[in-house]
């Protein structure tokens, strides 16, 4: 049994030019939004990604084993709408280049779905977030602003080696 530590609140930051990528309609369909967070994965240097549908639960769910993100990463990267990356000259550590650069990743699947759940362990720590994004409040709301918005989330040990992510 995991015993929670502690819940904790985070903003969510956006960066202007989100507005013109969204506009423009990134993520015109499913698959797109699907083929972004595989993306994702690929980035954090996964080298398996599964897809689940459970169809009876209505349920998507994608585990990689990527490097994963402790609570700084998850605070300052990837709630940072639109965080700007300089793309890397060197490939990563599988020899690989980066594909993303422009933060807005995890924006993919939130019209597809009610709330977006994320799970993840940084590598070679054994304290894992559990975090929780309530996508409807990004299309539901007329007069909604992002910056009132906060991800609560929970930090806990995981039951993983620590050597997984």
């Amino acid at each position: 049994m995991n015993v929670i530590q502690s819940i904790r609140k985070a903003p969510i930051k956006v960066n202007q030019q989100v507005v013109k990528h969204l506009s423009l309609g990134l993520y015109r369909n499913f698959a797109l939004a699907i083929k972004e967070l595989i993306s994702n994965a690929y980035d954090a240097g996964a080298t398996e990604v599964k897809l689940k549908l459970d169809l009876k639960n209505e349920k998507i769910i994608l585990r990689d084993n990527g490097r994963g993100m402790d609570e700084k990463e998850f605070r300052e990267d990837y709630l940072h709408i639109g965080l700007f990356k300089e793309p890397s000259k060197e490939p990563d550590e599988l020899g690989r280049m980066r594909i993303g650069t422009f933060g807005i990743g995890f924006l993919a699947p939130l019209p597809y779905c009610k709330t977006l759940k994320i799970i993840t362990k940084k590598r070679g720590q054994k304290l894992a977030l559990e975090g929780e994004i309530r996508a409807e409040d990004f299309f539901t709301k007329g007069n909604w602003e992002i910056k009132d918005h906060e991800v609560e989330y929970k930090i806990y040990e995981s039951d993983l080696p620590s050597e997984e992510g």
